[in-house]
């Protein structure tokens, strides 16, 4: 029974990533591996400062367009009224439901965000609201309770960066050419308009 635990245990270590993991990593990476909202730290965080008391918290990848959108169960949904939805409001050139599935789990579909942040805007009962800086956002509550932001959380300002170079492992000349090429899409604001208008 034992053995077969351990052949549990490492068939889960080993396995390939899902998509959702791979999002989750990649967006918590590009966002500092910090809170977009509070700035709190993650837990997993590889270079916290030792002088550093913010608090920890682990952080979960929010979908600014969330994954039901892509995946529909069954003869009776609503993949055409999406597919209008997304081409006509947002402009976004969609064919299929697989069009939308390729964007869903792409950083620029995602933030990261505490446990009950991400609840509140998985809920819409908050949103970001562009301002008129490139990357930058208000926070707009619309719901007084349950929106999961610690006070004040409305008017808060969320600026996006991509951080994700600030956690490369230093390398040879040579691959940090090819290394430093590599970056995140930032947060798409379309998609974030897209999340505040369906609130």
């Amino acid at each position: 029974m034992f053995s077969e635990f351990k052949i549990i245990v490492a068939d889960t270590i080993n396995r390939t990533p899902t998509l959702d993991e791979t999002h989750t990593h990649l967006v918590i990476l590009r966002d500092g591996y910090r809170c977009a909202v509070t700035g709190h730290y993650d837990t997993e965080h590889p270079k916290i400062p030792e002088d550093e008391d913010e608090t920890q918290v682990d952080l979960l990848a929010a979908h600014i367009l969330r994954r039901a959108i892509a995946v529909f169960k069954g003869t009776d949904n609503n993949s055409d009224e999406v597919r209008t939805f997304l081409r006509n409001y947002a402009d976004l050139r969609i064919e299929s439901i697989e069009d939308i599935a390729n964007i869903i789990d792409d950083p620029s579909n995602g933030l990261a965000l505490e446990a009950n942040a991400h609840n509140g805007f998985d809920r819409f009962r908050w949103s970001l609201k562009q301002t008129e800086n490139p990357n930058e956002y208000t926070t707009v509550i619309y719901e007084k309770r349950g929106h999961g932001l610690l006070k004040p959380g409305a008017g808060r300002i969320v600026r996006f960066t991509d951080h994700s170079r600030d956690f490369r492992e230093p390398s040879s000349p040579r691959k940090r050419t090819r290394t430093e090429a590599i970056s995140f899409d930032l947060p798409n604001p379309l998609f974030i308009r897209i999340h505040c208008a369906s609130t």
